[in-house]
Parts: C-alpha cells; structure tokens; sequence
C-alpha cells in the first residue's frame, strides 16, 4: 500500500491516540509492517497521514475484536 501525503499529519503519539490505541501498540505495529511508512523519514520528522489512521482504525476493529489474527490482517492489506 502506497501512502500519498495529505493534510493530516500526525505524530507517531498524536496517531495512537487518535485511533485510540497505545504508543507501543502502533510502534510494533509499525515496525512488523502492518501500518505503511510513514512519509517524513524515521525520525522525530516523521508524520503519518488519514490513510495510516484509517488501518489502524481498521486493525481495532477486526484484529483487537478477534475477526482475524494480526497476521491475516497484514495479509489482507498486502493485497490491496
């Protein structure tokens, strides 16, 4: 999944917290892939975008409600 920027952009915290989910959560989620790259680069200057809030919205609502294990849903966002 390719990220265009947009106008939202959010910190790594400021995206958790708008998704309702834990720092630590979305950091590893990031790291194993589920969520895209975030555009900015690595570092503090990173920003994630409403398409990045989108999947994690998503991963809560099938993944943390037990539809699917976190492994399908990465499958399912690598065929998109």
């Amino acid at each position: 999944m390719r990220i265009v920027r947009d106008h939202d952009a959010y910190t790594l915290r400021s995206l958790a917290d708008e998704a309702g989910m834990g720092y630590h959560a979305v950091r590893k989620l990031r790291r194993l892939g589920v969520i895209p790259p975030p555009y900015g680069g690595r570092t503090r200057a990173a920003r994630f975008g409403s398409k990045h809030l989108e999947v994690l919205r998503e991963y809560r609502r099938v993944v943390v409600d037990g539809r699917v294990t976190a492994a399908e849903f990465g499958e399912r966002l690598a065929a998109r």
